[in-house]
């Protein structure tokens, strides 16, 4: 009895699973000599130089903190000049507090 040949299904969708292998393609794919994206260059660097060599985040000392808005509106509300926002405003301009660096804390 003769087999009939097997036809190349195209939808992915259609292909018998056979257990424990892999669904054979249904495009054309390229020659298995075929190599994927892009050769990238070594630097001669490698891990180990790249761990050993790890230098921490030092902050700038220049660099300022932000405004503490919180402890301004603390501070308008108890010299009584925090109700309106027109008093508030104005406190904010001729007094100022900064929030607390990281290292400080």
């Amino acid at each position: 009895m003769a087999t009939k040949p097997q036809k190349k299904h195209t939808n992915p969708l259609l292909i018998p699973v056979e257990i424990g292998k892999p669904r054979p393609a249904v495009v054309d794919l390229p020659p298995s000599d075929h190599v994927y994206g892009i050769k990238s260059e070594l630097d001669g660097e490698g891990a180990g130089a790249v761990i050993g060599g790890w230098v921490e985040h030092q902050p700038n000392a220049a660099s300022m903190p932000g405004r503490d808005f919180k402890k301004l509106n603390r501070m308008a509300l108890n010299q009584g000049q925090g109700v309106t926002t027109q008093q508030i405003s104005s406190f904010r301009k001729r007094h100022d507090a900064r929030l607390k660096g990281g290292h400080e804390s």
